[in-house]
């Protein structure tokens, strides 16, 4: 026998591997064959070879001697080429054979003639590269000790002149004896170079070591070898052997390196076989990355023991690859890539199919769990025309804690048939056909490359990742449907919609939502990017979309560079229905819309949007608050937005560029631009506009329109209107439209019929366009006829004088003077979210998601939107009792005038208005008038469970039909319910919740003290001492009557203070969220002293009177600190690239802007214009008349901007429709003599001076509660 192992099939592995030729089979213990195999070659060869050095040796080709002295046989090489032919090649234990080279380049090639295998059981030495090739075999005894620059080891031939010609490339051929064998089991070395061991059965059991090398066992009959002075580039198994068998059962070291275990079968059936259960280890070195490859071209791989390609000190994991027809991975193995300080390695398994399962798979589901703790792993399925179909099976469940990555790429499908539970890390699929899914995914990081997901079931499974990526193939994620326009695929989260746009078939579907979706984690997916746009320029969303009235809230996009940027890109041919994209960001280079990037032929309806979108600085166009681009062909109608827009050209508060059609919608958020801004549309390119209005602020430079920016070609504007202030610094700026023009020859200027804008309000007295109102004139006043011909049956309604659309207009519960339990439901039904918002038609009520949402964000922006909701209810209530002629009991409305009197009578009128006495007794109303008097004390708000039961006919004497207390009960048992539920988010929930408690619970404190007080009060009591004097300019004695045009602009002025300060938490939550910290720092302070706000100063008679305010310049400052602070921060984030971060601070730059123009009229205007007007009015300055200082001063008051133009009306707008007549006034403090001039206000007119200085001052300011908003 010369050789030294056989093969036989294991029962255990289940494969074949190496074993001594005395072994029967059954897997007997390696090291007991090792040493039959030295017993057995002892008896075989002749005791003087055992122990010989080398015999016979020739140099058959280059230049080099050999010499033996003693125990130590020399080969001292002259060429760097040096070939021997031996009889024997064999070193004994106490023999050396030393190789004296020219450098570590050289390569000295030893060839056995003999008929016996090299037995190495002594020490072989070299300064360069040996090779040993003998074709009955090589064995490295136990205590053999290699120390050379490389060595190469082998049963195969090399002729002499392929090894001479010097290209480095060497062919082995086939040449070995049957069965023959490389077998290590003592220690080689080669640090720095390599060893390779090549033949068909090639076995180590001992050690190999070349740290910063290569390390080679190759199985096989032909091989290809390529060096480059002392390292191994690459070796190729040309020729595959019977049996073949590379096998490592010790230890093969070669960290910076590259460790090689391969094995290639002569053919399908006589398949190789790489075998490990000893350790291989290849670390990082010096940033070295080290590599583990066990390869069985289609063979079997059995991985077991240790692969280590971690970096332990420094650097990156490496890299290890077990692939083979078939990969076996034992429970007891241990794998790791993890680095220290760097990142962790890849682990590839490439087999031709794959079975994750605890019993009966390729690898337990618990032992992938553990090894994903310490390496990312990849299965990837390649048949190469193997045996095999390509699929990969997860059967039980796979769990784990770090933050690496799974990774499944299959030849044909993937079949997730078991958990896969990851919070940290991350799962990565791609199949070239299906992806099924029944079972549950948590990841931090989903991708998909490639694929088709399928999800579809009516019983979802879960699904959650903190990062979803979608870069290839297509994700269906439904809870039914098929995708046809009968049958719609009902989408039920943010992954199910993201899915909707990846591929060609699915962005061609019909879906539906089935609830609303949270969408604030998209702020986190893509690398910041956010959310994917469904459909682009090249491939548009062409299916149906029916939102059913539900909501997409707090989406983030944040593409600077893309084009189409929306929750849907582009949809062609066609339709967006009933949706509402509720807050978020969305920030994309040119088509930008919140709902949609740009509509080809297709149709938008009943949709709605809050959040903000801004076009790239570097030159963004069409930008719109709905669309960013409404081609020809397509409509939008009975659809509105209402956040912030901002960009550079054709900017508009609904859609950036309109061809199409626009028909019953409105806008009502702040626009800002330089060229073609529109409070609706910035550039109106031949479309056609319909019923539509628009509210908000518009800035920009040229072409500048509160309701369309630029007119061009044609078209038709009409029934249109828009109030919101417009500001440009050049040319083309209009109340209504800033141009209209013809660009193209043969086109005609665009028609503008039945077209309005407010010339007060928009601070603009011209338009290319429409006639232009004073604000009285748009609510239905004047002698002038307005709205001729709009549709007031069945498209508008007039809102207490404005119109508003049939549709969008929702009577709040306490509209209705005769619904008994109005004032309580009101309350109950903003703390249950019970109310309806009908804006987006029927829909699920928002206490679904109070109740059942985890994310803070959703919460908060439900509870702001709420919020808004109640402030509404508030106003419109203010606004009905301001208006009517009668309370409910007929008599007029009055306060008395000692204590708190005047307040218990005006709560009393107050609550009888709202509530009928059939409901509540007299008792009942004590006790709201105590609970309201308690709160103007500084004690708890008013809390209406405190108040006797209103369905209490004991108490009421009565049917009561209000809200019981099993309904009372019932909700505060949902409202625990959820507190319990929301644990987690005690710190920002409790002040979100504390916020709308403080608004929902003393409303009715609000409303009294912080509107109707401003109001009533002043119109009905005796506000200042009048004093008997002077002619006054109505031509009659002033006996003590003042003016009631005087009086009532001042209530106006006061009025429309609150409804600024109201309009601020809007404006502020959408604009100035992220910088709070540095803009409360910048405007923060107190309100100045009303005694040195009210002191007079005496003078001429050109001072007569007149009031010196300094102390308002203060708040000037404060704000111009906030603006100051602004910039620096939106400079700071501009300098770090954060360009979403700038474009929101520009705009809370615009805000202050508007804030700071506004208080500069407001307080230098307005207020002195009160001081003035009040008390010259009334007759408080002793002596004074009403002149023409009066006058003046009442006309700049007139231009205070109104901020925020909502739906409804202010207090001033109602009051300015009313004939006022104010009370009587009672003596002056003074008498009416030349002394008195120039002393101070009476204490009245002090005290309604101070408390329009300090509504003025907090005008400047954030409010830090919505109680601060409206209770104070």
């Amino acid at each position: 026998m010369n050789h030294i192992y056989r093969v036989i099939r294991s029962r255990t592995h289940g494969a074949l591997i190496a074993v001594s030729e005395l072994s029967t089979g059954g897997g007997r213990n390696k090291r007991r064959s090792a040493r039959r195999l030295a017993v057995l070659l002892s008896g075989l060869l002749p005791a003087a070879l055992v122990c010989a050095a080398p015999v016979g040796g020739e140099v058959s080709a280059g230049s080099g001697n050999i010499s033996q002295s003693g125990n130590t046989t020399t080969i001292q090489q002259n060429s760097d080429r040096l070939a021997i032919n031996w009889n024997s090649f064999n070193i004994g234990a106490n023999e050396s054979v030393r190789f004296n080279q020219p450098g570590a380049h050289a390569i000295a090639l030893n060839r056995v003639l003999g008929q016996d295998p090299s037995k190495i059981l002594g020490n072989l030495s070299a300064n360069g590269q040996v090779f040993i090739l003998n074709p009955n075999g090589v064995l490295f005894g136990n205590g053999a000790q290699v120390n050379v620059g490389g060595l190469v080891a082998t049963t195969m031939k090399l002729s002499d002149s392929d090894f001479m010609n010097g290209n480095g490339k060497y062919v082995f051929t086939p040449g070995g004896v049957a069965g023959a064998s490389v077998v290590n089991q003592g220690e080689i070395a080669a640090n720095g170079g390599y060893i390779a061991l090549l033949a068909p059965k090639v076995i180590n059991e001992g050690k190999l070591i070349a740290d910063g090398g290569n390390v080679t066992l190759a199985a096989g009959t032909e091989m290809t070898l390529t060096l480059a002075a002392h390292s191994l580039l690459t070796l190729s198994i040309d020729q595959g052997a019977v049996d073949a068998l590379a096998a490592n059962h010790h230890l093969i070291q070669a960290d910076g390196g590259v460790v090689l275990l391969s094995s290639k079968g002569q053919d399908a059936v006589l398949s190789g076989v790489v075998n490990n259960t000893g350790v291989i280890q290849a670390r990082t070195v010096s940033n070295q990355n080290g590599e583990i490859r066990l390869m069985a071209y289609g063979g079997t791989v059995l991985v077991d023991g240790t692969l280590d390609a971690s970096a332990t000190a420094g650097g990156n994991g490496g890299f290890i690859d077990t692939s083979g027809g078939k990969v076996k991975i034992a429970d007891s193995v241990q794998v790791t890539t993890a680095a220290a300080r760097g990142k962790t390695g890849m682990w590839l398994i490439d087999p031709n199919d794959f079975i994750i399962a605890n019993s009966g798979g390729d690898i337990a589901a618990t032992s992938l769990s553990s090894l994903l703790g310490g390496t990312n792993i990849t299965f990837k399925t390649v048949t190469d025309g193997h045996a095999g179909n390509g699929d990969i099976f997860v059967n039980d469940a796979v769990s784990w804690n770090s933050g690496n990555t799974l990774t499944l790429e299959a030849e044909r499908n993937i079949n997730l048939n078991a958990a896969i539970n990851a919070g940290q890390g991350g799962l990565t699929l791609n199949a070239v056909n299906t992806i099924s899914a029944p079972a549950a995914v948590n990841v931090k990081t989903f991708t998909l490359n490639g694929g088709n997901w399928i999800q579809n079931s009516s019983n979802l499974a879960a699904f959650s990742a903190q990062d979803f990526r979608i870069n290839g193939g297509s994700f269906l994620r439904a809870a039914g449907g098929d995708g046809s326009s009968g049958n719609a695929y009902r989408i039920a989260d943010v992954y199910g919609l993201q899915g909707v746009g990846s591929s060609p078939a699915l962005l061609a579907g019909s879906y539906r939502l089935t609830n609303d979706i949270d969408a604030s984690g998209t702020a986190n997916w893509n690398n910041g990017a956010g959310f994917v746009p469904i459909g682009d320029a090249a491939n548009s969303f062409k299916g149906n979309f029916d939102g059913q009235g539900y909501v997409v809230a707090n989406m983030t996009i944040n593409r600077l560079s893309q084009n189409y940027v929306g929750l849907f890109g582009q949809v062609e041919n066609g339709s967006l229905s009933n949706i509402g994209v509720i807050g978020g960001s969305f920030v994309g280079a040119a088509y930008v819309g919140p709902l949609a990037g740009s509509l080809l032929n297709s149709s938008v309806h009943n949709a709605h949007a809050t959040g903000s979108a801004s076009g790239n600085e570097g030159g963004s166009d069409f930008v719109g608050g709905l669309v960013g681009v409404n081609y020809q062909g397509s409509s939008i109608t009975k659809s509105f937005a209402t956040g912030v827009v901002s960009g550079i050209n054709n900017v508009g508060g609904l859609v950036g560029w309109n061809y199409g059609q626009i028909d019953q919608a409105y806008a009502s958020g702040n626009v800002n631009g330089q060229q073609g801004v529109g409070g609706l549309v910035g550039l109106n390119d031949g479309g056609q506009i319909r019923n539509a209005y628009a509210t908000g602020a518009v800035r920009g430079v040229t072409g500048v329109g509160g309701l369309i920016g630029n007119i061009q070609d044609g078209g038709q504007v009409r029934n249109t209107y828009a109030s919101g202030a417009v500001t440009g610094s050049g040319s083309n700026i209009g109340g209504l439209v800033g141009s209209n023009e013809i660009r193209t020859p043969g086109a005609t200027l665009a028609t503008i019929d039945a077209s309005y804008w407010n010339t007060q309000t928009s601070g603009r007295g011209s338009s290319a366009g429409g006639e232009g109102r004073t604000t009285q004139e748009m609510q239905g006043g004047g002698s002038r006829p307005i709205f001729a011909g709009w549709d007031f049956a069945s498209i508008w309604k007039r809102d207490v004088g404005v119109p508003v659309f049939v549709w969008n207009f929702t009577p709040k519960t306490v509209a209705s003077v005769t619904q008994n339990n109005a004032l309580t439901e009101s309350v109950t039904a903003i703390q249950a979210s019970t109310a309806a918002d009908t804006k987006t038609g029927t829909r699920q009520t928002d206490a679904n998601i109070l109740l059942k949402s985890t994310s803070p964000s959703l919460i908060e922006t439900t509870l702001k939107s709420q919020a808004e909701i109640f402030e509404e209810n508030m106003k419109l209530l203010a606004e009905l009792i301001a208006k009517s002629k009668k309370l409910a009991d007929g008599t007029d409305p009055q306060v008395t005038e000692s204590g708190n009197g005047k307040i218990d009578s005006l709560i009393g009128d107050l609550v009888k208005t709202i509530l009928p006495s059939n409901v509540l007794n007299p008792t009942q109303i004590a006790a709201i008038v105590a609970e309201v008097n308690k709160q103007i004390a500084g004690a708890k708000p008013l809390d209406l469970n405190n108040v006797q039961p209103l369905s209490d006919p004991a108490a009421n004497g009565t049917k009561g039909v209000s809200v019981s207390d099993a309904r009372r009960n019932a909700l505060n048992e949902r409202m625990a319910e959820r507190d319990k539920a929301k644990g987690e988010l005690k710190a920002q929930g409790a002040a979100i919740q504390t916020a709308a408690d403080q608004m929902m619970s003393g409303a009715i404190t609000a409303l009294v003290t912080g509107v109707l007080n401003a109001g009533l009060e002043v119109l009905g009591t005796p506000i200042t001492s009048q004093a008997p004097g002077k002619v006054a300019t109505n031509g009659t004695t002033n006996g003590g009557t003042a003016a009631p045009q005087d009086v009532k602009a001042h209530i106006d002025e006061l009025n429309q203070m609150v409804q600024d300060r109201m309009g601020q938490m809007r404006d502020f939550i959408a604009s100035m969220k992220e910088v709070e910290a540095g803009a409360m720092a910048a405007i923060g302070g107190g309100t100045p002293a009303g005694a040195a706000a009210a002191t007079q100063v005496p003078g001429t008679a050109a001072n007569n009177g007149t009031a010196t305010l300094p102390e308002l310049t203060d708040p000037m400052a404060k704000i111009q600190a906030m603006q100051q602070a602004l910039a620096e921060k939106r400079n700071e984030a501009r300098a770090n690239a954060n360009a979403n971060t700038a474009a929101q601070l520009d705009a809370g730059l615009a805000t202050a802007d508007q804030i700071r123009a506004a208080g500069q009229k407001g307080m230098q205007n307005g207020i002195t214009a009160a001081a003035a007007g009040i008390a010259n009015g009334a007759g408080s300055l002793s002596g004074t008349a009403i002149g023409a200082t009066l006058a003046e001063k009442t006309a700049a008051a007139a231009t205070l901007g109104n901020r925020t133009n909502t739906v409804r009306p202010s207090m001033r707008d109602v009051l300015a429709t009313q004939t006022l007549t104010p009370a009587a006034g009672r003596p002056a403090t003074g008498a009416g003599s030349a002394a008195n001039v120039g002393t101070a206000l009476s204490p009245d007119a002090a005290a309604l001076l101070q408390k329009g200085v300090e509504m003025a001052v907090r005008d400047g300011q954030r409010p830090t509660a919505v109680s601060d908003l409206l209770g104070k």
